[in-house]
């Protein structure tokens, strides 16, 4: 089964795994510079339809804050039981520690608010351990010490009574700094806490006051605060953390401190570069990286990747819409070559990435398509990679086919199979059953109602193509993708409001995008400023000089104003880019054609038929041109191609006329009868839909279809039916009457009702071919008796 097939079921395609897979990916693309591919991560994001569980809040792991005149769990009264049947209420807050100051004072006392009674010493009140009074108590060494975890204040402050290991020291100093430098390492609670309880044991006890739970609802006191610290305890800890800090010997410290000193810097000198680079100074990005001497891939793909970007900001500062006859614009920039000699055997995907699209640019396709593999496999949510893995392939071939293996097995090949379909503007009605099925998973993405409208124009279904481009504004009302192919759709539907509509509300949001110009240049040329609408497409090219819709538009407006030479220029641009468009090819056979250079327009036609085998309007123009070169065989093969098609009314009409016109040309009314029976019966159709037909513009083609049901096709009065009854004397008369009452025969008789039908229509349409129809109605009740 192939990852195309309709009915694949992708494992990164369900909501938990395709949000957090689209998030990683959004900030990977931003920290890298690949805006465009970043943004489609996010809209495809924020597309991801939520889980239908109800959300629960995360139990907090903090402790519980004590507010100064808020209840502590002393005074507080425990929550009854929601469940009478489970025993005495409890309270329900867990047990806790407090964490106190670690010597002991024997003469502090408590008194209970709740009964009056005067305690002891702290150190006697171990004993007390077991009473449920909700009394706080010191925890005695012998009896709790496993059961609460011991203080590290007191630990730290009676530090001096333990013998400490100076590997033990080394082991705990390495593991703080390697926690400070990377935060995901961790650490082993247990065997800390075993530390710490051994430690505990040599020291001589906690320091710390515990809350017994207790059922009691009594109010106690809450304890008196703690006496401060003396000078010689102060001295103490400061005396205990120097020898933690201060112990010579120790090996790899300063090795440790350079390392995370060096990675911060990289880091630093990094984030200044994108910063530089988000602000399009690109010269500066480069040579901060340079001068930092940055390592990580990061930050060579960021160093390289602005290079690249000033390589080909240069080469567009110095091209031109129409080349000089004196020379040729540079395909590609020199600056390439030292770029691809940084990229010797990349490992990391954006570097690969990199390097397929230098490869590219520099006429090296397969070199560049193994490059894009390797990078997709690597990171499948790289959007542009994607893209130019499609720019790559070879369309006529079946390329997309065979590299299908190769792909990983994510939903991203699904949106690649369906971008290189509809960059390739075949009329696939499979790639709607694609896009739909993605919608399912992605609901309301602006992205796939955009294609989905676009391969509705693609298909010829311009008024559904434009409810689907209304319906994508609707969910995202200021996109620019697409809007092109709007402006094309509202121009071929013939609606100059809303197209003058659409392009004052992009013109001031969006006049730096190229599609925003190309939507103007259609306004223009809708309302027939040709040099405005030039001066828009235009612009278009110097904003983005691949932007293919840009280059055909103005070859159409060349066209327009009969300049051929510039016309087919533009086509050529828009070829080298998209090889894939069958809208240039064609362009280029309108040229010939509209230059009489036949051959030349067929060979282009023939290209456009290889793309869009089932575009009739191909066929139409081939036939043509084989007509003009008097290949009548060739031209009738092309029509009734044409007639195979999906086509209108009018259209179906005209490919019948068409083929009739030739075979009479040829002397051959009998192959042409048939195309007339059909002919008549299309036009019959029409006389009961909301755009009848005039029988009286088709009487001649009645006449044919009636005779052939008379079995007299192939008589002689076939001479005068090729040329119509154009004397209307009466010698011209009398001979067609006499023709047609002799009979053509060579057939059996047919439909004699049909026949009688189609007579009785011409009759009454009051066309010079009446009198014949009346002559035949004659012949027609003598073949009835």
């Amino acid at each position: 089964m192939s990852i195309f097939d309709l009915d694949h079921e992708f494992p990164d395609i369900g909501p938990s795994e395709a949000r957090p897979a689209l998030r990683r990916a959004a900030r990977e693309l931003s920290q890298r510079g690949l805006v465009s591919a970043s943004t489609w991560a996010l809209e495809l994001l924020n597309c991801v339809p939520t889980p239908p569980t109800r959300h629960q809040p995360k139990p907090s792991s903090r402790r519980p804050f004590l507010h100064r005149n808020s209840s502590t769990p002393a005074n507080k009264k425990p929550r009854r039981s929601l469940f009478p049947n489970d025993g005495p209420s409890r309270i329900n807050f867990p047990e806790h520690s407090t964490p106190a100051l670690g010597f002991h004072h024997s003469g502090v006392e408590r008194k209970s608010a709740g009964t009056g009674e005067e305690e002891g010493a702290l150190g006697s009140l171990g004993e007390q351990q077991a009473d449920n009074s909700g009394r706080f108590a010191m925890i005695n060494n012998s009896t709790v010490s496993a059961r609460y975890p011991p203080s590290p204040l007191s630990n730290m402050m009676m530090m001096d009574s333990v013998v400490r290991d100076p590997q033990d020291l080394e082991l705990g100093r390495r593991r703080g700094r390697r926690m400070a430098m990377d935060p995901t390492e961790e650490v082993s609670c247990a065997s800390m806490d075993r530390q710490e309880e051994e430690m505990s044991d040599q020291v001589g006890g906690s320091a710390h006051v515990h809350w017994q739970a207790s059922g009691d609802n009594s109010i106690v006191s809450p304890p008196r605060p703690p006496p401060p610290l003396d000078r010689g305890c102060l001295d103490l800890v400061d005396d205990s953390v120097g020898d933690l800090y201060d112990d010579d010997g120790l090996e790899g410290e300063d090795e440790y401190e350079d390392e995370d000193e060096e990675d911060q810097m990289e880091e630093d000198a990094f984030n200044l570069a994108k910063s530089l680079f988000d602000q399009h100074q690109l010269e500066r990005c480069a040579w901060t990286l340079e001068h930092a001497a940055c390592k990580s891939d990061k930050s060579r793909f960021l160093r390289l990747y602005a290079k690249f970007l000033l390589s080909e900001r240069r080469l567009d500062e110095h091209g031109a819409i129409i080349p000089k006859s004196t020379g040729k614009l540079p395909s590609t920039s020199p600056g390439l070559i030292p770029l691809l000699q940084e990229l010797i055997d990349p490992e990391d995907c954006f570097l690969l990435f990199l390097k397929g699209v230098i490869f590219r640019k520099l006429q090296k396709r397969v070199e560049a398509m193994e490059c894009f593999i390797r990078s997709v496999q690597s990171f499948p949510y790289n959007w542009s990679a994607w893209q130019e893995l499609c720019m790559t392939l070879d369309g006529e071939s079946a390329e997309l086919e065979q590299i299908a293996d190769l792909l990983p097995d994510t939903f991203m090949a699904s949106f690649f199979h369906e971008y290189s379909v509809r960059q390739s503007t075949r009329a696939d009605p499979e790639n709607l059953k694609r896009i739909d099925a993605l919608l399912k998973h992605f609901p309301r993405s602006a992205h796939l109602l955009t294609c989905r409208a676009e391969t509705l124009y693609f298909n010829q279904e311009h008024e559904e193509a434009d409810g689907a481009f209304q319906e994508a504004l609707s969910v995202d009302p200021y996109r620019l993708d697409g809007i092109s192919e709007y402006s094309n759709t509202l121009y071929l539907l013939n609606k100059p409001d809303q197209l003058a509509q659409l392009a004052h509300k992009f013109a001031e949001t969006g006049k730096n995008r190229p599609e925003v110009s190309c939507l103007i240049g259609n306004y223009y040329n809708q309302k027939g400023d040709h040099h405005r609408a030039i001066e828009s497409f235009k612009h278009a090219l110097r904003l983005d000089l691949g932007c293919v819709p840009a280059w055909i538009l103005l070859g159409h407006e060349y066209l327009e104003l009969k300049n051929s030479h510039a016309a087919a220029e533009m086509y050529r641009r828009a070829i080298e880019i998209n090889p894939q468009d069958y809208r240039a090819w064609h362009g280029l056979g309108q040229v010939y054609e509209l230059n009489e250079s036949w051959s030349y327009a067929i060979h282009y036609y023939q290209k456009c038929s290889t793309i869009r085998p089932y575009d009739a309007r191909m066929w139409v123009s081939m036939g043509v041109c084989y007509d003009k070169l008097g290949r009548s065989n060739d031209a009738i093969a092309c029509y009734k191609r044409h007639l195979t098609c999906q086509l209108n009314q009018a259209d179906t009409v005209a490919g019948m006329v068409r083929i009739i016109e030739i075979y009479e040309k040829e002397g051959n009314l009998a192959a042409a009868a048939p195309y007339h029976r059909r002919l008549v019966q299309v036009v019959d159709r029409s006389l009961a839909g909301p755009e009848p037909l005039s029988v009286a513009r088709f009487a001649r083609s009645y006449i044919i279809a009636a005779r052939w049901e008379m079995g007299e096709v192939g008589g002689g009065a076939e001479d005068l039916l090729k040329n119509g009854v154009a004397e209307r004397g009466k010698r011209g008369k009398d001979q067609a009457e006499a023709a047609v009452v002799g009979g053509g025969g060579g057939g059996g008789l047919g439909n004699l009702a049909l026949a009688n039908d189609y007579l009785q229509k011409v009759v009454l349409a009051g066309t010079e071919m009446t009198d014949l129809a009346e002559a035949l109605l004659k012949r027609l009740a003598f073949l009835r008796d």
